[in-house]
């Protein structure tokens, strides 16, 4: 089982404020991403580790402070 997580919402905002763009589509043109996949790391869901390592670099903020973790689904049978 691997462990799932998600970036924290603020950390996209800190990313654009850090980089002074204007929306999340230039922040992901900065990043080298879509617009699609801020707007998916935005929801919570989990971006692949270069990607967010990239986004938490540009926010200046660490993985300790800048990842959480996504509790697993229970199974229910």
């Amino acid at each position: 089982m691997s462990s799932r997580y998600r970036v924290r919402p603020e950390v996209v905002d800190r990313a654009r404020e850090r980089l002074d763009v204007s929306s999340d589509e230039r922040l992901a043109a900065r990043l080298g991403v879509t617009a699609a996949t801020i707007s998916r790391i935005r929801r919570g869901e989990q971006p692949s580790l270069p990607v967010a390592v990239d986004l938490l670099h540009a926010a200046a903020v660490s993985m300790t402070a800048g990842l959480e973790p996504v509790p697993p689904t229970p199974v229910t049978l």
